[in-house]
């Protein structure tokens, strides 16, 4: 066998190796139920144990949606507890230039001045969308084959980072919407904000109809009800005679007799008459 292909054959067994062990920490953190930090507390120092590097970095979301930057370092002085442990100071260099490589979606590679180390990056993307970044740092100098096979390594563990952080995402990705139609119900003129708020929410939600009805809190008669209908796309039915056109005093009496009920969740009656059945 060439030397070739015994050093892809030994890098795919270290990829494996890595992918499993990293595979079986998540398991035992989702589990146990672990923050994030006690989670990367764990799986940064498995990556450096099989790469070489003495140092990690991770720069991603925590629960909160918060960007935060986590740092762990083999060498140096013991942490103090597991928040310390992932200081970023303690992966000893900059991460400027990582999160810009990452930004680009760019593998990163840089070394220190003269015999200096070895810095490694990559970004980490969970179903196409950046968030956020991973490094190595090593003592030494590696050459072009070292650097390859520590990029491999990296990007094995990304991708079972990349996994677990998807359940992050998608809570940022809900705040993100939930926000955004929150500050549209925030104008002044509610009809307004109500268009604002349908708008942002047909930008992620690609429906054809909609029954919106509402009335105040104290309102236990409906005197104060105001509805819109959207079907096809395109607004028909409106209770302030919105949408280019009067208000239908059939659909109008209609609506007044049964909304209430809907808003109440009771029966079905006003979407099946306006032919919802699926919903």
């Amino acid at each position: 066998m060439s030397t070739e292909l015994e050093r892809e054959l030994a890098l795919r067994r270290a990829c494996a190796a890595l992918d499993q062990e990293a595979d079986d920490a998540l398991e035992q953190a989702l589990t146990e139920r672990l923050s994030l930090n006690r989670t990367l507390a764990r799986l940064m120092p498995l990556l450096c144990r099989h790469s070489g590097a003495v140092a990690a970095y991770v720069n991603t979301f925590d629960e909160e949606l918060r960007a935060r930057d986590y740092g762990w370092s083999a060498v140096g002085a013991p942490p103090r507890g597991e928040d310390d442990a992932l200081e970023v100071e303690r992966f000893g260099a900059d991460t400027v230039p990582i999160i810009a490589a990452a930004a680009e979606r760019l593998p990163y590679l840089a070394h220190g001045p003269g015999a200096g180390g070895t810095v490694l990056g990559a970004a980490l993307d969970v179903a196409g969308e950046l968030f956020g970044c991973a490094a190595l740092r090593f003592d030494e100098r590696l050459d072009e084959a070292a650097a390859a096979r520590g990029h491999a390594l990296l990007a094995v563990w990304c991708e079972e980072v990349d996994n677990y952080l998807a359940a992050i995402a998608r809570a940022r990705h809900k705040h993100r919407i939930t926000r955004a139609i929150s500050d549209a119900l925030k104008h002044p003129v509610l009809d307004r904000g109500l268009d604002e708020a349908i708008a942002e929410l047909r930008r992620h939600v690609a429906f054809d109809d909609l029954i919106l009805a509402y009335r105040h809190d104290d309102d236990r008669v409906g005197t104060t009800l105001n509805y819109k209908v959207i079907k096809d796309g395109v607004l028909c039915h409106d209770s302030q005679g919105r949408g280019g056109q009067a208000v239908d005093r059939e659909v109008d009496a209609f609506m007044r007799e049964h909304a209430l009920s809907l808003i109440l969740g009771r029966d079905d009656t006003v979407p099946a008459h306006f032919g919802l059945t699926h919903y």
